[in-house]
């Protein structure tokens, strides 16, 4: 059911001219809709009418003002005539009724009735009149009409603020003075942010037997020996769990053999008799082969029945090869407690299960140890040194690996295809490329085709690539582990590539140059508790960043520090998905190209609680088409930020909640935004910034859409708040002691540029300029204080309070320049300005407010401006002048 409303003023007042029981009425009616009703006729009361008296200016007469709707459903003729009955009670309690009947025909937009008796109350209650429709007359007659036949003088408002009074507006077509002004309504103050929880750091490590714990950068981590530690001596070598040298196998014996010998065992000695080749050739499968103490020779092994090989011991006991191997083709086969020298690959097995342990293989020429086609591998107590090419290559089998050591490789430590490794207490020390340019050169541990592995206390340093490469669908699960790198490595820690993925729980990578950890083309990495730090480039076009993520790689990090990284802490693009949480970074950049904690384009971010200090230029850079939510986030520059804490591009997205910024050279910056997905702020604590703290613009065709709720901005050098072609919702925003910074920044509190702004609950404190500007739009503001302005120094005579050299007012609580600007202020007060309220063009609307303490309560440039709404419900007191009018 549709409605129509009709609203009504009526003015009664006492003349000398007539008795006291006789008061004249006038009555004025406004419809601004066509209006039926069920009924003919329409009933009002107004009660208590007496107890609404209201003292006016000077000796005019005392007058009553109301306002009331009268609401009737629309179902009948618009077109018949309809009878208004007004019913006024009197102050003696007596009753009058009088009577309008006119016509309200479908096509009435708006009429204008006044009714008028004097001195006929009582005795006339049962009269009726009808009264001719008038013509609608527009609002300066209709004033003219109430001076002429009321029973008052209307008052100027300049006359109302001159006597102290204020404008209270029963409507539009009569204003009433009103003397002293009520108290105004008190302004509810913004609420404060919630400060953001600070990140957990990464637990320590439960250090391993022979580990040690290390404490750097307030983390403690373990590490099985220092970074620069000696070769081991033959024979023996240095294994995580060891943090000294120690022997592959037992002691040596003082004879030739190891005793007592197993039983069947049958003796090989260096020195005499049948060689190990010829005792091979005829050994039964299950036999037990011992090694003498020296040097056997030999040009290759081949091993095709089930046998078990040992040395004496490893450090004496050696296998001398003529660039040949050891093939294993049966099992299960075992070699234990020698030294193989001489080979191109050390020990090959084929497609069998076999058992290495306490062996030492130097200087092979192509490979240390191979396993492939099914091959079932063992190893214990391995060490491969100088290697041609690499340590350990697993391909299509299996392989578990304890106490290995694979020391200064050429091409890769190890390498893993399509195969299952276990790999704990593993060694890879010293990677050098060779002449293999392929995939791998370099690196560490090379995952490849599918492959599955398991670390635990795994230790890679100085490999001149990757410490690990995991590619080609390929899965690694860290847990306890460390890479190192060395001066001279031209890459990082991790790379992760091709749909593979790796898990990380409790990991240190130290002294990257290209980048700790690199995912991409469809990859992941999920980690927990890592330290990366010193990921430092000292070669052109490297990185030097701490994590890297682009092609659609995916990246979660939970309880993660990244320290000195020279160019970003995480750069991620080209279609990464990023899930953070618990995150430090510190001391980013420190080359002239970098200098980011977190670097996103065309990627997406889910930031949970994050720690970001002494960046060199951005905490946080959104660039083109990146997608954020952030929420608890602490960024300090420490001195060292050049550029805004956030940049958000004009195609990226943010909902950033519960943040605070420190030292930045801006707070939050977004320049001619086009997306149009809002800008999401909430609970957002901002202070020393050199220039703006809040910099959001949109564009003449697509304006930004922005939510602020709670922010407070302190100790900002230029505008605490600076938004233009947005439309936004601000509630519970402070600004305070801002816009004291470098001479090129000016300093409103908050500046609005042609922008659709609600705002409530808003307090600007000692700011320089002006706590509010308005450079056009329409504006729309609830419970808001403005205190305290100062002015810059200015060349021009007189300057503060009136215009700066660029032409905008100085020390104005709200200022008003551009026209086409709608703004309306309900609830305010503005103390300790220069000019309270500077009104030039457009409509200020202001309500229930007060200006004091000021040079200028409210300075408005005379001609055209609307004083009835300008003065509306404001209270003008303790100004040096309350009202200053510029008839233009």
């Amino acid at each position: 059911m549709r409605t129509r409303a009709l609203s009504l003023i009526l003015l009664t007042s006492f003349e000398a001219g007539c008795a006291s029981e006789a008061p004249e009425i006038l009555l004025w009616v406004e419809a601004d809709y066509p209006m039926a009703a069920n009924s003919r006729a329409v009933k009002v009361t107004i009660a208590e009418s007496g107890e609404q008296v209201v003292p006016l200016l000077g000796d005019t007469p005392k007058c009553l003002p109301f306002s009331f709707s009268i609401v009737k459903a629309e179902d009948t003729d618009l077109d018949a005539p309809i009878e208004l009955i007004v019913q006024i009670e009197r102050l003696d309690g007596d009753f009058v009724t009088r009577r309008i009947a006119t016509r309200f025909g479908s096509g009435l937009r708006e009429l204008r009735v006044h009714f008028e008796e004097r001195c006929a109350f009582a005795d006339d209650c049962d009269r009726t009149d009808t009264v001719p429709e008038l013509p609608a007359r527009d609002r300066a007659e209709a004033l003219q009409d109430i001076e002429a036949t009321s029973c008052l003088p209307l008052p100027t408002p300049i006359e109302c603020v001159a006597q102290g009074g204020c404008l209270a507006l029963a409507s539009a077509l009569a204003p009433v003075c009103v003397t002293p002004c009520p108290t105004p309504s008190e302004v509810e103050a913004p609420a404060p942010p919630l400060m953001p929880l600070l990140p957990s750091p990464p637990s320590p490590w439960t250090c391993d037997p022979g580990w040690s714990p290390v404490v750097q950068d307030n983390l403690q981590f373990c590490q099985p020996w220092p970074r620069e530690v000696p070769a081991c001596p033959l024979g023996t070598a240095r294994i995580p769990g060891d943090p000294e040298c120690q022997p592959l196998s037992g002691p040596c014996p003082s004879g030739s053999f190891p005793t007592p010998l197993p039983a069947g065992a049958q003796v090989v000695s260096a020195t005499s008799g049948p060689g190990l080749e010829a005792v091979l050739r005829s050994a039964n499968p299950g036999t037990t082969v011992v090694l003498g103490r020296g040097t056997h020779r030999a040009n290759a092994l081949a091993i095709d029945r089930p046998l078990q090989i040992i040395g004496a011991c490893t450090a004496e006991t050696i296998l001398e090869l003529a660039g040949g191997e050891v093939l294993i083709t049966a099992g299960p086969t075992s070699l234990s407690a020698l030294t193989i020298r001489g080979a191109g690959t050390g020990v090959r097995v084929n497609g069998v299960a076999a058992t290495l342990e306490g062996l030492q293989i130097d200087g092979p020429s192509y490979e240390g140890i191979r396993a492939n086609d099914g091959a079932v591998l063992t190893l214990r107590g391995i060490s491969v040194r100088n290697s041609g090419g690499t340590g350990l290559r697993v391909e299509g089998s299996t392989v578990s690996a304890e106490r290995v050591e694979l020391y200064r490789t050429t091409s890769s430590g190890a390498r893993i295809s399509g195969s299952r490794a276990d790999l704990r207490a593993v060694a890879i020390t010293g990677v050098v490329p060779g002449s293999d340019a392929g995939i791998g050169t370099g690196s560490g541990l090379l995952l490849r085709h599918e492959s599955s592995v398991v670390g635990e206390g795994l230790v890679i340093s100085g490999a001149f690539d990757w410490g690990m490469q995991v590619r080609e669908a390929s899965t690694l699960s860290l847990t306890r582990s460390l890479s190192r790198e060395e001066s001279g490595s031209t890459a990082g820690g991790i790379r992760i590539a091709e749909g593979s993925e790796v898990v990380v729980d409790h990991g240190a990578i130290d002294g990257a140059a290209d980048a700790g950890i690199y995912v991409n083309a469809g990859a992941a990495l999920r980690g927990s508790h890592l330290y990366l730090a010193d990921l430092r480039s000292e070669q052109p076009g490297h990185r030097g960043t701490g994590v890297i993520c682009s092609s659609s790689g995916q990246l979660e990090l939970s309880r993660a520090v990244i320290v000195r990284a020279s160019r970003y802490g995480i750069n991620a693009g080209s279609g990464c998905r990023a899930r953070l949480h618990d995150l430090e970074l510190r001391t980013i950049g420190e080359t002239s190209d970098g200098g980011d904690a977190l670097y996103f384009q065309d990627a997406s971010l889910l930031l949970e609680r994050a720690l970001i200090s002494s960046p060199r230029d951005r905490a946080i850079s959104l660039e083109e088409r990146a997608v954020a939510q952030i929420v608890d986030l602490t960024a300090l520059a420490e001195g060292r930020g050049e550029d805004p804490g956030i940049y958000l591009a004009p195609t990226a997205d943010l909902q950033l909640s519960e943040a605070a910024f420190a030292g930045f050279d801006e707070g939050l910056v977004s320049s001619a935004r086009s997306s149009t997905t809002p800008v999401t702020l909430s609970d957002l604590y901002l202070e020393d910034v050199r220039g703006y703290g809040i910099r959001i613009s949109g564009t003449e065709q697509r304006r930004t859409k922005i939510s602020i709720t709670r922010a407070d901005l302190r100790r900002v050098g230029g505008r605490g708040l600076d938004l233009s072609n947005v439309d936004a919702e601000l509630e519970d925003l402070s600004v305070r002691d801002s816009g004291f910074g470098e001479p090129n920044y000016s300093g409103a509190g908050v500046a609005l540029l042609t922008s659709s702004v609600v705002g409530r609950r808003w307090s600007v404190q000692n700011v320089d300029d002006a706590s509010i500007v308005v450079l056009g739009g329409e504006i729309e503001l609830e419970d808001v204080e403005g205190v305290g302005t100062s002015c810059r120094p200015s060349p021009l005579p007189q300057a503060c309070g009136v215009y700066s050299a660029t032409g905008l007012h100085l020390g104005i609580g709200l200022g008003r320049i551009f026209p086409e600007t709608v703004v309306s202020v309900r609830r305010f007060r503005f103390a300790e300005h220069q000019i309270g309220i500077r009104q030039a063009d457009g409509l200020l609307q202001l309500q229930d407010g007060v200006v004091e303490e000021s040079r200028i309560g409210i300075l408005s440039d005379y001609e055209g401006r609307d004083l009835e709404r300008l003065l509306s419900g404001v209270n003008l007191r303790t100004n040096e002048q309350d009202l200053n009018l510029i008839d233009d």
